[in-house]
């Protein structure tokens, strides 16, 4: 615990004066997350989501509302409906749509998620995979502003072995998901087979990633204030004086642009 809330002070800059919504899938991850943001006190409200997608789903949703009951935490309950080719993508626009309605609701800009270490290193590895910018190879922020909310993961430098430790010494409920051990999905297929070699090559490989997340996050924020210091709020691009800077600052020059006028990258 001590440890916990140690790392959550220095590394969590938001208003813990407000309130904070937690998407609480009733795993491991999550359910720590809330059990430990309930020991420090904090305003909390709890959003489930049921994917109805396996047999333990409705159990799942019966536990986090007894454990929300219990220390009269407000619980938001969202059945989600998917009939989309792209399950997950849909789920998750869902999932933050229903999370923002929340937040709106009771006048807070901060919605937790429980990304951990381990979740870090699969998507980097995706991200890698499938090709994205310089923040995009970083993977995650622990805070991240997007639209008029702030995304905060608490727990996103702790390895998933400390939250099933801090679950066994604090006797924090929690049901496991069948369907992370199936190869459907894409991270799935990272979890069980590539990720158990990098680590047993190198047993400190959370740690090099952890720090491998922080010098592309302070190099992408160095690149991107140079970026909005050449814009100056200007809706077009100038240039001559384009053609004047560096490669790196040229093409996130292009990605601001474009993300300015709303166009989605790929």
């Amino acid at each position: 615990m001590r440890k916990f809330t140690r790392q959550f002070h220095q590394e969590i800059d938001i208003d813990l004066t407000k309130p904070l919504v937690l998407s609480v899938s009733g795993g491991v991850d999550s359910m720590v997350m809330l059990d430990f943001l309930r020991r420090l006190k904090l305003k909390i409200t709890v959003v489930h989501f049921n994917h109805q997608k396996r047999a333990i789903s409705d159990k799942e949703a019966e536990m986090v509302q007894e454990y929300c009951d219990k220390f009269n935490i407000p619980y938001n309950y969202f059945k989600l409906t998917i009939n989309s080719s792209d399950f997950q993508n849909r789920a998750r626009v869902l999932r933050h749509r229903h999370l923002e309605e929340v937040a709106s609701r009771i006048n807070t800009p901060y919605i937790l998620t429980a990304h951990h270490l381990d979740d870090l290193l699969e998507t980097i590895l995706i991200n890698i995979t499938r090709g994205a910018n310089l923040l995009g190879y970083a993977g995650m922020r622990p805070v991240a502003k997007m639209g008029n909310y702030i995304y905060v993961k608490p727990l996103l430098y702790h390895d998933k072995q400390a939250l099933i430790d801090y679950a066994k010494r604090h006797d924090v409920p929690y049901m496991e998901d069948e369907s992370n051990y199936t190869t459907e999905y894409l991270r799935n297929r990272y979890r069980l087979t590539l990720v158990p070699i990098m680590k047993q090559e190198n047993p400190n490989l959370l740690q090099v990633v952890k720090q491998y997340n922080n010098q592309l996050i302070a190099a992408y924020d160095a690149i991107r204030a140079k970026t909005i210091d050449f814009m100056e709020d200007r809706d077009s691009i100038n240039i001559p004086k384009f053609k004047q800077l560096s490669q790196a600052i040229q093409e996130d020059v292009i990605a601001y642009y474009l993300e300015q006028n709303k166009v989605n990258l790929n």
